[in-house]
C-alpha cells in the first residue's frame, strides 16, 4: 500500500487535533477554484510553503473557530462535480477551453 502526502495529511490532522489541513486531490481542486489558479502540486514542499499559509489565511479571513469545519467545507466545494461548478461560475468555459480542465484541475 502507498502511503502518499494525502494519507499523511490526513493523520498528522488527527493527531494534531485539527491544527495541520487535510490535502488530498479535492483539497487541491478546491484552493485551485478560489484562486482560479493551477492545483497546487502534491508534495510536501508544497503543503509546508504553500498550504499551510493559504489555509491559515482562508481560516482567519472567515473567522474559522473550528478548522475541521473548514476542512470539510474545502473538501466539498473541491468535490463539486465540473458542470455544477460552471454552471455556478459564468467567468470559466466548459471542458475544452478551461485552463483549470485541461491542466487536469478540475476532473
Amino acid at each position: 500500500m502507498h502511503f502518499g502526502l494525502s494519507r499523511a495529511t490526513t493523520l498528522l490532522h488527527f493527531l494534531s487535533g485539527g491544527i495541520y489541513p487535510i490535502f488530498d486531490s479535492r483539497v487541491r481542486t478546491a484552493i485551485a477554484r478560489l484562486l482560479q489558479q493551477l492545483a497546487l502540486p502534491d508534495e510536501v514542499s508544497a503543503y509546508m510553503e504553500q498550504m499551510l499559509p493559504i489555509f491559515n489565511d482562508l481560516a482567519e479571513s472567515c473567522k474559522a473557530e473550528d478548522r475541521r469545519m473548514l476542512d470539510k467545507a474545502r473538501f466539498a466545494y473541491g468535490a463539486l462535480d465540473e458542470r455544477t461548478f460552471l454552471a455556478s461560475n459564468p467567468r470559466l468555459t466548459p471542458r475544452g477551453n478551461n485552463p483549470h480542465v485541461s491542466a487536469g484541475i478540475i476532473d
